[in-house]
């Protein structure tokens, strides 16, 4: 007989034990509550420590000029000698396209206002630059005497912004002066005209002869007339200044007109009051 071999043993399913209350993930939409144990931390990574901040400091750029205090005059502003190649930025800047005929339609006071926008817009920037500021190295869009748009005319108010607040009370002061008085139009248009047309009398003359007659009888283009004087006035007043004092090595102020009150606000336009920070 052959022996009787035993039945296999019967084992039960195997069921899933749940974990611990205090290691089960929380249920989705609740919080997990807080264990003794508290709950575990991911190690932080060295990326993201805090580094600290390097601050950096700019170089600093050469004085262009000194202040000097007077008792009857106030503030005086002293150029220094200029850079190299700085000097001839200016009669360069004079050199606008102004208009040698008088035209009674509205176009040419039109052309002639933004003609004055161009002038007061290209001797700040240049007057920036005779006080310190670091010119570009291509300036071909300085020169060009097109209608300021777009980037360009960004590019150029912005080099006009560095202007220092010193130097600009410069201008403001003829700017000022120039619309009290009753010399405005004999004072501005000669000079204008004959630093834009230097080599050319003819042509300098009806010059004059068109901005005069702008300024007397439109009064809304007086501050854009007087601004360009200005602006322009400064600029070769500068260049004097520092030629003194480095032919005789004394402090040689700005010449400038006695400042008046600010004009009424006909005839202001918005580029001059953001050139001239007004608002």
């Amino acid at each position: 007989m052959k022996a009787a071999t035993a039945p296999p043993p019967v084992t039960a399913p195997l069921k899933a034990v749940p974990p611990p209350a205090s290691e089960a993930p929380p249920r989705e939409g609740t919080t997990a509550r807080s264990t003794g144990r508290g709950p575990r931390r991911a190690p932080v990574a060295e990326a993201t420590r805090a580094e600290p901040t390097l601050t950096v400091v700019p170089p600093q750029v050469a004085p262009a000029f000194e202040l000097r205090e007077d008792t009857h005059l106030g503030r005086r502003v002293c150029p220094l000698p200029l850079r190299a190649g700085l000097a001839e930025l200016v009669p360069r800047g004079h050199r606008i396209a102004w208009p040698t005929w008088l035209d009674p339609g509205p176009r040419m006071l039109r052309d002639l206002l933004e003609l004055c926008r161009l002038r007061t817009a290209r001797g700040l920037a240049v007057l920036s630059w005779l006080s310190g500021a670091e010119p570009p190295q291509d300036l071909d869009w300085l020169w060009a005497s097109r209608r300021l748009t777009g980037p360009r005319q960004e590019r150029m108010y912005s080099a006009a912004a560095q202007l220092p607040d010193p130097v600009l009370a410069l201008v403001l002061a003829n700017w000022t002066w120039a619309l009290s008085t009753t010399h405005g139009a004999r004072v501005s248009a000669p000079y204008l005209a004959a630093t834009a047309y230097p080599a050319d009398g003819h042509r300098a003359a009806d010059a004059t002869i068109t901005l005069f007659q702008t300024y007397e009888r439109h009064p809304e283009a007086r501050p854009a007339i007087a601004a360009a004087w200005a602006a322009a006035r400064v600029s070769a007043d500068w260049c004097k200044a520092a030629e003194l004092h480095a032919a005789y090595g004394s402090q040689t102020p700005v010449f400038t007109y006695p400042r008046s009150a600010f004009p009424p606000a006909i005839g202001v336009r918005p580029w001059i009051e953001r050139l001239f920070r007004l608002r």
